[in-house]
């Protein structure tokens, strides 16, 4: 039996549900009130996407990009920064200085 899947809204996850309904055989409609989709995730040829925590793990996000297109770098939030050969960033202290310079950037808080 065909099923036939209707998304409303073609944000992030309009787009992850009908993509994975596609890839379970359904003939998907997907209705966007803008004349594009992806409003958060449109990018260009000449841009580079980064995805990082848990969702880097996903590869339904990514698999509609080639595999010769992707670099997957691992970083552990476990490991010191060395400033020099006696000085050094703690673990704790460079978690949370990544989360004040996520937070910064995406204008969630002021550094």
């Amino acid at each position: 039996m065909n099923k036939t899947v209707l998304v409303i809204g073609g944000g992030a996850a309009g787009l992850m549900a009908a993509g994975h309904a596609a890839a379970c055989g359904a003939a998907v409609t997907l209705y966007e009130k803008n004349p594009f989709c992806g409003k958060k995730l449109r990018i260009t040829d000449k841009r580079v996407l980064i995805i990082e925590g848990i969702h880097a793990l996903n590869p339904m996000l990514t698999e509609l990009v080639p595999d010769n297109q992707k670099f997957k770098i691992y970083t552990s939030a476990l490991t010191s920064i060395s400033l020099d050969d006696h000085n050094w960033v703690p673990t704790r202290d460079n978690r949370l200085l990544r989360r004040i310079i996520r937070d910064y950037n995406q204008g969630a808080f002021t550094a």
